[in-house]
């Protein structure tokens, strides 16, 4: 049976490239921006909200729509951001990729774990 979970991020991950493009401030506004989250959307298991502390939790876009990836069992996106920061400290929004989890510590670079 094939896998049609990377066809179907792949698309997303254009379709939101070709967005970006299309408006590079509209898409940063809405995908960036995060308003807070009540108690209702932390408890949904396919929400993904951003908490910064105890008390402040926020939802973006990006959460709604990799919540909605994960639930079907989809690969999630990301944002690329850019290496360098401009003169207020902010890297730039690049566009969009498949999310890679991060490696964990005890891996060393050449895949084996670390003693």
């Amino acid at each position: 049976m094939p896998d049609y979970r990377q066809p179907i991020t792949d698309a997303m991950v254009d379709i939101l490239n070709q967005a970006f493009e299309a408006d590079p401030g509209a898409m940063h506004a809405l995908l960036c921006n995060c308003v807070p989250a009540n108690q209702g959307l932390i408890e949904m298991p396919h929400i993904l909200v951003d908490a910064y502390n105890d008390q402040f939790k926020t939802l973006s876009m990006m959460g709604v729509i990799n919540g909605m990836l994960s639930a079907a069992g989809l690969p999630k996106v990301a944002i690329k951001w850019s290496e360098e920061r401009d003169e207020k400290g902010r890297c730039k929004l690049l566009g969009f990729c498949v999310y890679e989890e991060p490696r964990k510590e005890e891996e060393a670079s050449d895949g084996n774990k670390a003693e």
